[in-house]
């Protein structure tokens, strides 16, 4: 950003002026400014939900972030089986695991099929009833997702298991000999 600031500096306009004259510009599809500076540098500034116009909707700005996603509440781990069966999952590719208000959620990465190129819903009319019900007051859309615990692989989910689990216990086998009388083998006739 720095880089950034010093070549708006360069031709004597601040970055706040320059931003501040783009409202109702846009610069690609999804009718989000881009700035272009000396031909070769871009930056794209995002629309910000207190600044959308009246009549507009938030999604015709948005990059669909949940379309490319779906996430459902699974117990809390609680033994190292528990997390064995969450590692299997994240084993598979494009799964994420995060806990929210103690919660916790396994994550599904994967675009929706009816999600046009200008991210927008295909069968917008037609959606089912879980898209129906979601609103754009609490969506992600403004990027401050922040959660209690966020595990992108496998291998960050292992550790964290295992730096919060009570070490297994060693198998342990006695080197003495047993006494015979100790002994007692099943009778096969």
């Amino acid at each position: 950003m720095k880089r950034v600031e010093q070549l708006v500096a360069r031709r004597s306009t601040s970055l706040r002026a320059l931003l501040g004259n783009l409202s109702g510009q846009s610069g690609c599809a999804t009718g989000i400014p881009e700035i272009r500076l000396g031909g070769q540098m871009s930056i794209t500034v995002k629309m910000r939900k207190e600044d959308l116009p009246a009549g507009e909707v938030l999604c015709s700005y948005c990059t669909a972030k949940c379309c490319r996603y779906f996430a459902f509440p699974i117990d809390t781990p609680k033994k190292r089986q528990d997390f064995s069966y969450l590692r299997w999952f994240m084993l598979h590719g494009r799964v994420g695991v995060f806990v929210e208000d103690a919660v916790w959620y396994l994550m599904v990465f994967a675009d929706c099929n009816h999600l046009r190129p200008d991210n927008l819903c295909g069968i917008y009319e037609d959606r089912p009833d879980i898209c129906r019900s979601y609103s754009t007051d609490n969506c992600e859309y403004d990027d401050d997702a922040v959660y209690e615990k966020y595990f992108e692989t496998a291998e960050q989910l292992w550790e964290y298991a295992l730096a919060m689990l009570p070490p297994e216990k060693p198998h342990r086998f006695s080197t003495r000999p047993v006494a015979v009388s100790t002994v007692s083998l099943p009778v096969i006739a």
